[in-house]
């Protein structure tokens, strides 16, 4: 078949049913199919015939299923797709393009990218086209020319590199399932493009953000790299590379030595507008004519929120969603279930979101490793965490990761909990009262809490069972309601969970940010107003020194004021302000050197202020 319909035809073998080559993607795909080991040949996504039988006999009905196909699109596609793959002996890696080239509809759009073996036998029979590696994305491609950049990389694992295949594919993911279009990617060593993160926040506007990667030439030849910007953030956007002296936006050709890597930094200068920006620093290949995208995402005006839904093949998390929106907040969605094949957001996914969501519904499933894993290493690396769900607590035990992460101690599970009831004066409890209600008596299980020497509760319930508690343990926060976020109530503020969830985002940010609110009226309280950049990377040959604004106020004028820079455990490391200061704006530079002059770690410190009215503070991440 594929001699015969060489141009039209792209194979790929999804093993299920226990078989040796079976993996989370391929059992997530036959379950959207509902198949069994039986094979179920799927032609275009929308055709089906179930039942090898002879070859000359699938033949021909793969043979009709393919013609009919072709004479109901005329062979041809509204949807266009290039992109390569590369390897660097560890590491495989996938990038495609999805275009739009017709003015059709295309719906419920997911992009996929496979990797492939082929020549693989077992028990003495030969497969090929066997499915290795797969995932899925949605994509939006609403008009004529609109573009989607997927990016996929995965270890290699004891496969034999020249009997690789990678392809890239995109289907209706409802409806029919029709797939628009496929293409098999190139094999391409030119180079390589990799960012520290793809996301940075802007959580209060005007600010600016700055990227770092790294550009290796994986060729065996010399070649000349271009390098550019898609400046589609509709801020202004500036790019250096290694060696340059400043910051621009215009294009700039260097030789590029096999084997060699360069730096690169992009800065991009938000305004006051809340909303995400996303444009890319393109890098183009003399030798091999590639260009390669690196899409780079700012949350500006909100903090970045990412949304991680478990409740497996259900919508609970409309709730959450719709809340957020109400909120003005800005977040992306990882749906576990439906977008990764039940898998979690790991910390690398997370990189980049100043909040992480996870919101259980009326799932029962506990809080799996995967999942404990990306939360301590989220709050490690200064993210903070808000749980939302009844059983995320079934299958621990207490120890360091509930005491330290979750703010808990102990606690007592499935406690029935009609009513919710904030603690007075609780910076995100405050005056919430609110009946619980569930669409069947068996939801009802909300657990009873005793905190942690770190944790706070700021819920009970009618019969005042803990259900809820906050938690600063001294890197970030993180907020954990032990109770089904969909039994509240879509009421009036502050009894919903656009109050609840707003009030957990504020609480956490306090210290999570790169900035205090700074007061409008005459007479604040002084205090730390801003640090920036933010991460901070003064060995990368990014910015020199980190910039710490602060504010005197007029009754705390020509006091006694210091500025320190200390760790997480609270040691000092460097002084940098130790007595009187006028009133108004004070600026101070701080070079990422300790008091005896040599460069800090990388890591998490803080810049920590005092004076007569009190004290504040900020966190400031240094890269090396």
């Amino acid at each position: 078949m594929l001699q015969e319909f060489p141009n039209q035809l792209i194979v790929g073998e999804m093993h299920v049913g226990g078989d040796l080559w079976e993996i989370p993607f391929t059992t997530e795909r036959g379950s959207f199919y509902g198949v069994s080991p039986i094979p179920d040949v799927r032609i275009d996504g929308s055709r089906s015939s179930i039942g090898a039988g002879s070859c000359g006999g699938a033949a021909s009905a793969y043979r009709n299923l393919i013609n009919a196909r072709l004479n109901e699109t005329g062979g041809v596609s509204p949807v266009g797709i290039s992109g390569i793959y590369s390897d660097d002996g560890t590491t495989i890696s996938l990038s495609a393009t999805f275009e739009k080239l017709d003015p059709v509809t295309l719906s419920n759009t997911q992009a996929f990218l496979l990797v492939m073996e082929d020549h693989l036998f077992y028990s003495g029979t030969e497969y090929n086209h066997v499915v290795r590696k797969g995932q899925r994305q949605a994509v939006t491609l609403t008009n004529v020319g609109d573009e989607a950049v997927v990016n996929a990389s995965w270890p290699i694992t004891g496969w034999n590199m020249n009997n690789i295949d990678c392809v890239a594919f995109l289907q209706n993911y409802g409806g029919n399932r029709e797939i628009y279009q496929a293409a098999r990617l190139p094999r391409v060593a030119d180079f390589t493009v990799a960012f520290d993160q793809g996301l940075r926040s802007v959580p209060d506007g005007n600010g600016t953000v700055e990227f770092h990667g790294i550009v290796t030439n994986i060729g065996t030849a010399g070649d000349q790299l271009t390098f550019s910007l898609n400046n589609t953030w509709g801020w202004t956007a500036q790019f250096k590379m290694e060696g340059e002296a400043g910051f621009h936006s215009t294009p700039v050709t260097l030789p590029f030595a096999p084997g060699a890597d360069l730096e690169v930094w992009v800065r991009v200068t938000t305004d006051a507008s809340v909303r995400i920006g996303t444009g890319s620093f393109n890098t183009q290949s003399a030798n091999s004519g590639r260009t390669q995208p690196m899409p780079l995402r700012v949350f500006n005006g909100s903090p970045a929120v990412l949304v991680v839904d478990t409740d497996g093949n259900r919508t609970d998390e409309t709730v959450v969603l719709s809340a957020l929106t109400a909120g003005g907040y800005l977040y992306d969605h990882w749906d576990a279930y439906n977008g990764h094949a039940d898998g979690l957001p790991t910390v690398g996914n997370a990189a980049g979101y100043d909040i992480l969501l996870y919101h259980q519904g009326w799932n029962n499933d506990g809080l799996t490793a995967a999942a404990q894993t990306t939360i301590a290493g989220f709050m490690d690396s200064g993210g903070g965490v808000i749980l939302s769900g009844q059983d995320y607590l079934n299958d621990l035990t207490a120890g360091p990761f509930t005491s330290n992460y979750l703010g808990v101690a102990s606690w007592v599970v499935n406690q029935d909990a009609d009513e919710g009831h904030g603690t007075t004066g609780d910076p995100i409890g405050d005056g919430m009262s609110f009946a619980l209600t569930y669409p069947q008596w068996n939801l009802d299980r909300a657990d009873n809490l005793t905190a942690s020497a770190t944790g706070t509760i700021f819920m009970l319930s009618e019969e005042s069972d803990r259900i809820a508690v906050r938690n600063d343990n001294g890197i970030t926060r993180s907020v954990f309601c032990a109770f089904a976020l969909n039994a509240m109530p879509a009421g009036a503020d502050p009894n919903n969970v656009k109050t609840l969830l707003g009030r957990s985002i504020d609480w956490i940010m306090e210290t999570n940010g790169a900035s205090v609110d700074e007061p409008v009226l005459a007479g604040f309280a002084s205090g730390v107003r801003e640090v920036g950049p933010n991460p901070f990377a003064p060995w990368r040959g990014g910015s020199a020194s980190a910039t710490i604004r602060l504010r005197i106020s007029d009754a705390a004028a020509d006091q006694n004021a210091r500025l320190d820079v200390v760790d997480l455990n609270g040691r000092l490391v460097r002084n940098l302000v130790n007595g009187p200061l006028a009133p108004g704006q004070h600026l101070q530079d701080w070079d990422g050197r300790d008091a005896t002059g040599q460069p800090v770690g990388a890591g998490i410190y803080y810049v920590r202020f005092s004076n007569s009215e009190g004290s504040n503070g900020a966190r400031l991440v240094v890269l090396h």
